[in-house]
């Protein structure tokens, strides 16, 4: 193959995802509303692909309004929690793996840092930046690793693996002819 020549992998396809989450509110208010402390600083999930996938282009994210990533600095005891949320909402990282193995500096290595902005928010990742079929531990999975560099920041919900907090918008690829 000469210097311009291009292997074509496989056709574009892009999938959109739609979502959609009920939420059910009763009224009243009182206990259940102190704020969780991590004492933890990353988490990760994993986003199913396409089988057939050849190449990833890009990832469009979502970080909705209620149950996203959300953290605070934590303010000391407050009425009846030992824990208050003080300030804006804190930086955190984003990085993405092929074996769900990350280490918090190779995710901070990736730069993806996701300033303090109130949710909804979306996040646009390039291809530079996803893991590709041709790794070799690739599991037909992309790994989502969120950092942050406190474990005593506090949230609403104590961040655990394995929930998918960053919602899929758009995920465009090239999969097999």
């Amino acid at each position: 193959m000469g210097a311009k020549d291009y292997e074509k992998r496989g056709y574009p396809k892009s999938l959109q995802k739609k979502d959609w989450t009920i939420y059910k509110y009763c009224g009243g208010g009182g206990g259940g509303d102190c704020v969780q402390v991590q004492n933890k600083t990353q988490i990760r999930f994993a986003i199913d692909v396409n089988p057939f996938l050849v190449f990833n282009r890009s990832l469009l994210l979502r970080n909705p309004e209620f149950f996203g990533i959300v953290l605070y600095q934590d303010g000391g005891p407050a009425f009846f929690c030992d824990h208050s949320a003080v300030g804006g909402p804190q930086d955190w990282y984003l990085g993405f793996s092929a074996s769900g193995t990350m280490t918090d500096a190779d995710v901070i290595a990736q730069d993806l840092l996701q300033d303090n902005l109130t949710p909804p928010f979306d996040i646009e990742v390039s291809a530079n930046k996803l893991p590709q079929p041709t790794d070799p531990l690739w599991q037909d999975k992309i790994f989502v690793h969120i950092v942050w560099t406190n474990p005593l920041f506090v949230s609403d919900q104590l961040y655990v693996d394995d929930v998918q907090y960053l919602r899929v918008v758009k995920h465009n690829y090239d999969v097999r002819h």
